[in-house]
């Protein structure tokens, strides 16, 4: 009996630490206590420092390995091979590292035929199969081969995750290929090496049932871990609910609107995985934040309610002003193609009814009150044409005051004067006056922003409902898919999205010249009487046969400004009225002109206001949408009306064309 025996340390450094100390205990001391470990635990001690490992790598340690095999919890251990030491199959079944590589961050997988920890890459490239086998031996004979491959430990690989193949290490087939040949009784050994390979096989399935099992069992209880952890920390998460809203109750944040949408609970603080149970220094942590989410929703919520109400009053301002305003300047069936209406947020702005839209929340604002305001509109709206016409100077010529609507400079109406759109929609949509004043960009709001708090205001909002026919639900499909193309808010009229741009100009200023005008004092009325066409060169737009489109000046130049093209030099692209008449020259194959200029008066100014359309599309929407409030077949001025300003058929029109061989060669 070694009763006074000590675990001895050889390195004076370690006298001092903790570790030390725990070696001065007796041998036998230390035994019984290592002799309570699992496995797993005698694996690692022995890896904590050298001189753990020097001494429970010793023969005398045997014993503490020995007992660790029977302290292992759940399936029984896979009793060690008479040929291993204990502590190289506790190695085997719970190491870390590659024993070929050493590497850790691979999957590593114990393989009990070979007895090695081999991760995936030195799997597939250590191991060899019987054909890679072959080839390393060269001249000798394939029976050889087969005869020492039938010796040798082999496993299972999987190649290119399809093949399954038996595979070998070179060092174990080197081996048994040097100990058969040192034989004198070849037979005698054929058949211990076979039991002995038959013992290892054996072997190696128990301690891989025992692998399966004890992964089995180790799954099953973290799943039953984790049910556990969810559900406690959903009851954590309830219980911080509650107390929140015990906590925001005495704050003042009481209102039935907080606790009925539970607003509080969608707070980015609550989202957060409690880690226990809630305590006041959790409360302290987040209570600013609450706080602050909280006011700033009460601010939203009683900004969108103000919103609401003010809506209200000027749904009434729509219909009993606005509207009857329209139709009394629509009285002649040409009047309506040269005025610009304001919409219901220009008309809002005008002092007597801003006025009434302000007045406090308990004053009631009813048609009554703003007939008063009917016959002062006329004066309200010169007004606002001159506001307007002063904010299109500055784009134009800087700042300029005009005082009447007639009195409008040649200069404005100059080609070269052209500006275009910033919206992603209009940019290449050529912009003239007069007609730039009735550009819907300049009374939309062409950023997205926040439209949730505009829920409900169906005056201000356009694109918000659904109309009834087909169109107008496929058009609301695909508003809410590109909320930024069909919800936008309105606002008064304002210049702050028109700019001048320099291609544009440039553009103009070559289509006036191939025309024949001054592009320096050109007008757009000189131009729209121009009846020529213009063809697109070749690399803007490709000619099959002689046939292709020429287009009227006004979409030849947003083409144009489209396709980022250069204009032709060739004169044989401009295309002059005579050679489309004569048929020996050209023959026209389609025309498509552009006539999407009429609007329905009875969603004007309302939510499912939308884009203006032909004249046969508008009056298929009243029919549709609006007949209950027909009065027979739809009316102008009454039931639809044209933009306020429309430029000539010629202006607008595309037509395809086939020349003659003899015209169209260049």
């Amino acid at each position: 009996m070694v009763a006074r025996a000590r675990l001895v340390s050889t390195d004076n450094a370690l006298s001092s630490s903790p570790t030390a100390l725990l070696m001065d205990l007796p041998m036998d001391v230390c035994l019984e206590i290592f002799s309570y470990l699992s496995p797993t635990d005698v694996f690692r001690l022995s890896r904590t420092s050298h001189l753990l490992r020097d001494n429970l790598m010793c023969r005398s340690a045997m014993p503490i390995w020995k007992a660790a095999l029977k302290n292992t919890p759940g399936p029984d251990f896979p009793p060690c091979p008479d040929d291993m030491a204990p502590s190289a199959w506790i190695a085997l079944v719970y190491g870390e590292y590659c024993n070929l590589c050493g590497m850790l961050w691979r999957p590593v997988k114990p393989d009990f035929m070979l007895r090695l920890r081999l991760c995936s890459h030195c799997r597939n490239k250590e191991l060899k199969s019987l054909d890679q086998m072959r080839r390393n031996e060269g001249d000798e004979e394939t029976c050889t081969v087969r005869k020492v491959w039938s010796l040798t430990p082999t496993t299972v690989r999987t190649v290119r995750k399809i093949h399954v193949e038996s595979a070998c290490l070179p060092r174990d087939y080197e081996a048994v290929k040097a100990e058969l040949s040192s034989q004198s009784d070849e037979n005698a050994y054929l058949s211990s090496q076979y039991e002995y390979l038959a013992r290892r096989a054996l072997s190696a399935r128990s301690a891989d049932d025992w692998l399966r099992e004890k992964h089995r069992a180790e799954r099953i209880e973290h799943e039953a871990h984790e049910s556990a952890k969810k559900l406690q920390v959903e009851k954590w998460r309830k219980e911080r609910e509650v107390a929140v809203w015990k906590r925001l109750e005495e704050l003042g944040f009481d209102e039935p609107w907080v606790k009925d949408t539970e607003l509080y609970k969608q707070h980015e603080c609550l989202d957060i995985e409690p880690s226990g149970p809630f305590t006041e220094t959790d409360w302290r942590l987040i209570k600013d934040k609450m706080v602050e989410f909280l006011a700033e929703q009460r601010s939203h919520r009683l900004k969108k309610e103000r919103l609401l109400f003010v809506d209200q009053r000027m749904a009434v301002v729509l219909h009993t002003v606005l509207r009857p305003f329209k139709r009394e300047l629509l009285t002649s069936e040409n009047v309506g193609l040269g005025l610009v209406f304001p919409n219901i947020t220009d008309v809002c702005e005008f002092p007597p009814i801003h006025e009434m839209l302000n007045l406090p929340t308990n004053e009631h604002v009813d048609a009554g009150r703003l007939t008063d305001v009917l016959p002062q509109m006329p004066e309200l709206y010169d007004r606002w044409l001159e506001q307007i016409r002063d904010e299109l100077a500055k784009v134009i010529r800087g700042s300029v005051s005009l005082k009447q609507f007639s009195e409008v400079p040649d200069l404005l109406r100059q080609t070269s004067r052209v500006m275009v759109c910033e919206h992603f929609m209009c940019r290449d949509i050529p912009l003239f006056y007069p007609e730039v004043l009735t550009h819907r960009c300049n009374s939309l709001d062409a950023e997205l922003g926040n439209l949730e708090i505009y829920d409900g205001c169906e005056t201000i909002i356009v694109g918000g409902k659904p109309a009834s026919s087909a169109r107008g639900r496929l058009a609301h499909s695909f508003r809410r898919t590109h909320p930024w193309v069909g919800r936008r808010i309105r606002r008064p009229w304002s210049a702050d999205n028109l700019v001048k741009s320099k291609k544009m100009q440039r553009i103009v200023k070559e289509v006036v010249a191939r025309a024949g005008l001054d592009p320096a004092t050109a007008t757009v009325e000189a131009m729209d009487k121009f009846e020529g066409y213009f063809a697109c060169p070749e690399t803007c737009c490709p000619r099959k046969k002689h046939v292709y489109k020429v287009r009227g000046w006004r979409k030849y130049v947003s083409h144009i400004h489209a396709q980022s093209s250069s204009l032709s030099s060739n004169e044989d692209d401009l295309i002059l009225p005579s050679q489309i008449k004569d048929k020996k020259c050209c023959k026209i194959l389609s025309t498509e002109v552009d006539e999407r200029y009429w609007n329905c008066l009875h969603c004007a100014d309302g939510p499912t206001e939308g884009l203006p359309q032909s004249l046969t599309a508008v009056k298929s929407h009243l029919n549709e949408t609006h007949s209950e409030l027909l009065q027979g077949d739809a009316r102008y001025g009454i039931d639809f009306v044209p933009e306020a300003f429309i430029p000539p058929a010629m202006a607008r029109t595309t037509l395809e064309i086939r020349r003659t061989h003899s015209i169209a060669k260049t």
